[in-house]
């Protein structure tokens, strides 16, 4: 539902067939801007700060409509609210919060060592030592990172 809804907009704004929308949606949201082409052939860069100022009033309505659907459901605000699957990456989303009215909790910032639950990596093959880089520096498991950072590890032997 929400993820289809948003796409709709991506399209409508950048004149994009809805496929095309959908992958520029997840590349704009996990890397910060992607380029788009258009149905008409024209190539264009998009920001997710751009993207964001555009769809914003759809998503401003996407919120509504959940937080609506919780308190008909639930009667009642809830303690907390999981979101789930592509359409929960939606920038703002969490203005959902707001209409809610829900406590905010501090996140916990991401590390170094927290890369590990998302990708494969066996060290079976690997020999020597190694070293940690975040954007090119040399950095600790421990190391806080935020999005658009570049991570890395070198291996090397003495």
């Amino acid at each position: 539902m929400a993820g289809d809804e948003i796409t709709e907009a991506i399209s409508d704004q950048y004149l994009l067939d809805f496929p095309v929308a959908e992958r520029s949606k997840r590349d704009i949201v996990c890397k910060g801007k992607a380029v788009v082409t258009d149905i008409l052939g024209f190539d264009r860069e998009v920001s997710i700060e751009e993207m964001i100022h555009h769809i914003y009033t759809p998503i401003e309505q996407l919120a509504a409509s959940i937080a609506e659907e919780i308190l008909c459901l639930n009667s009642k605000a809830p303690k907390a609210v999981m979101l789930i699957g592509g359409g929960s990456l939606t920038p703002k989303l969490p203005k959902l919060n707001d209409q809610l009215q829900l406590v905010k909790k501090k996140q916990q910032p991401f590390i170094f060592q927290d890369i590990f639950r998302f990708i494969e990596f066996s060290t079976e093959k690997t020999r020597g030592n190694y070293r940690l880089l975040k954007n090119g520096l040399t950095t600790s498991f421990d190391a806080e990172i935020h999005h658009g950072d570049q991570l890395a590890i070198e291996w090397f032997y003495v």
